[in-house]
């Protein structure tokens, strides 16, 4: 499902009535941007995916991708790397929510930016260099004649 609504966000996004052109002119930049932020879904599997791989592919290769701890630099990493997930935290815990269920939240947005955003952003793109994409048909399961016999 999530894979579906990406793709009908994306071709939103790039018609005629994208938030970031007819939104803007229609709501004002603020909100227009705000409501940016759906259509563009299928974007953070790009993000996603390199943060997930990189780190993995440098440590394999012996290549420092984060700062050494004796660095300054380690620090600001830390302080904004803990921030942003305390206040994701905060905002959810605010919203009624527990720690189990943020945890959950955020190991399923990762599980849906490898595979729905990823499938989406893919098939959007085929969609729109008009190379084939794999079609969804849905067939009877019966036979013509029983669902007659049936009547």
């Amino acid at each position: 499902q999530q894979k579906r609504w990406c793709i009908g966000l994306l071709e939103m996004a790039f018609s005629r009535y994208s938030p970031l052109t007819y939104g803007i002119k229609s709501v004002g930049l603020v909100i227009g941007v705000g409501y940016s932020q759906n259509p563009f879904w299928a974007f953070w599997s790009i993000p996603i995916i390199v943060y997930g791989l990189l780190p993995q592919l440098a440590l394999f290769y012996g290549i420092s991708v984060f700062p050494k701890a004796s660095n300054p630099w380690f620090w600001l990493y830390m302080f904004l790397f803990f921030g942003a997930y305390a206040q994701d935290l905060l905002d959810f815990v605010l919203e009624g929510g527990s720690y189990r269920r943020w945890w959950n939240d955020q190991r399923m947005w990762l599980i849906r930016g490898f595979t729905s955003y990823l499938f989406s952003f893919i098939e959007f793109t085929l969609k729109i260099l008009n190379i084939s994409t794999l079609g969804f048909n849905i067939t009877s399961k019966t036979n013509d004649d029983e669902e007659q016999s049936k009547r």
